[in-house]
């Protein structure tokens, strides 16, 4: 459930890269990687969409095996053009991911931040792996329409009370029936893949929301030409903001997936101007239509 939107996004933005040299570029291996997320599970709510509009069930079967379709189609464009550029990438993240180059001050405090933030990380998913929905909002206004599309296998219409009330045809109810399913779409097919609706495993997106905005925040500064120490510490300046913890260890809202999506549309967007490289203008196009459709508001 967690690999396919990571799949999808990585290998489409992989695809958008046209040559070797571009793919070694600082930085834009773990650019991709977190942009991957953000992208990924926003084509995978269309993808459903799609799938609910034919009028076939979404099920783990028609949702699964197109997105891998999709996503190896992607892989397999993406290794076209520039597989010897990606084997020279990942070989470059694994040399700067031990800090080989640095002097031992700063492999210090290298480490010390790395660590650092996978404590972090990994405290914060002990609390999304392990709370049930709490929030408030996040059961009677998201979930609700996550655990009516997974129960009936379809995409049904939410509307207010007045609406409910004068219906002559199916319709359903809760606290926000006008917020877009993007997100309670995500949800659903995490219980979908599982095969049983649990209150704590669907929040897990948002974990992966969080270490998405990290890895972007980390790319991002690297490709704009500076070392990766002072990457890293921007990347750890923006997990360590108190508000982002909450949010993701109180997992349900629409707050978290809307910073991440515009995080990543404004930065490639801002970007993009510059460079018109594809991978900027297809990363900041899918991101901002990811905002428009996260939250009514």
């Amino acid at each position: 459930a967690l690999a396919l939107p990571i799949l999808i996004g990585v290998a489409l933005l992989a695809a958008c890269v046209r040559d070797a040299s571009r793919a070694r570029e600082a930085g834009l291996a773990p650019w991709i990687l977190g942009a991957g997320y953000v992208v990924g599970a926003f084509v995978l709510t269309l993808l459903m969409r799609g799938i609910a509009v034919t009028g076939t069930p979404l099920d783990f079967v028609s949702i699964g095996v197109p997105g891998l379709a999709i996503a190896g189609a992607l892989s397999w464009l993406a290794r076209r053009r520039s597989a010897t550029g990606w084997r020279d990438a990942m070989t470059d993240a694994r040399h700067t991911l031990v800090a080989s180059d640095l002097a031992r001050p700063a492999r210090i405090v290298w480490f010390a931040l790395l660590a650092w933030m996978a404590v972090r990380a990994g405290m914060l998913l002990v609390e999304v792996w392990t709370r049930p929905l709490y929030p408030w909002d996040a059961w009677s206004a998201w979930a609700t329409k996550a655990k009516t599309f997974f129960a009936l296998g379809t995409i049904v219409p939410f509307v207010d009370a007045a609406g409910w009330a004068a219906a002559s045809t199916p319709v359903w109810f809760d606290a926000a029936p006008g917020q877009p399913v993007t997100l309670p779409l995500l949800q659903a097919w995490v219980a979908i893949a599982m095969g049983a609706w649990d209150d704590a495993r669907i929040g897990l997106p948002w974990w992966l929301y969080f270490v998405s905005i990290l890895l972007v925040v980390y790319g991002e500064i690297r490709r704009r030409g500076y070392a990766p120490l002072a990457s890293l510490a921007a990347a750890w300046l923006a997990g360590s903001l108190p508000l982002l913890g909450t949010q993701v260890a109180l997992a349900g809202y629409a707050d978290l997936p809307l910073a991440a999506a515009f995080t990543l549309g404004t930065l490639a967007g801002i970007r993009a101007i510059g460079t018109r490289a594809p991978v900027d203008i297809a990363a900041a196009v899918l991101a901002l239509a990811a905002v428009a459709l996260a939250k009514s508001s």
